[in-house]
């Protein structure tokens, strides 16, 4: 069928090597925010089209929107306050990033949370790892919202 055909070539076009993206050439500027009831946070602009952005109960939870449209989880990372009794620390991959004081004065961690092994389309494998490369950037543009502080690490 000639739409699937086309529809093949142009994958093929799009997400060869690294994904057929220039990675030079994206909008890396942090100016797409997004947020959930606790905390606000700004991306990079070219995460409009690449990134997967779900909110939960406790803060965000990104993904590689390539990854997800072969099949892939595409789990980036996710944000989120720690509200559980259990330390964090067993976690694999994880960072501190500060703390979040809710409007009642209540203090929670607030931490960086990522995946150990490699749930995405390993087509894109270097996009991919661009996309994990920016969390550093992302985390210095938290801001609480709705009444919540947030001061960093």
């Amino acid at each position: 069928n000639k739409a699937e055909k086309a529809a093949a070539n142009s994958s093929n076009k799009i997400y060869n090597g690294s994904a057929g993206i220039d990675l030079n050439s994206l909008d890396t500027s942090l100016n797409y925010t997004v947020s959930c009831d606790i905390f606000s946070v700004k991306l990079p602009n070219y995460w409009k089209q690449y990134a997967t952005v779900e909110k939960t109960q406790d803060g965000i939870d990104f993904y590689d929107k390539i990854s997800q449209d072969h099949g892939y989880p595409g789990w980036l990372f996710a944000i989120e306050i720690w509200t559980y009794d259990d330390t964090y620390s067993y976690l694999p991959r994880y960072q501190y990033l500060g703390t979040m004081t809710s409007p009642e004065g209540e203090t929670y961690d607030l931490i960086y949370t990522g995946p150990t092994d490699a749930d995405f389309w390993l087509e894109i494998v270097d996009f991919h790892y661009k996309m994990d490369s920016e969390s550093s950037r992302i985390f210095k543009t938290i801001t609480g919202i709705n009444g919540w502080t947030f001061v960093p690490a």
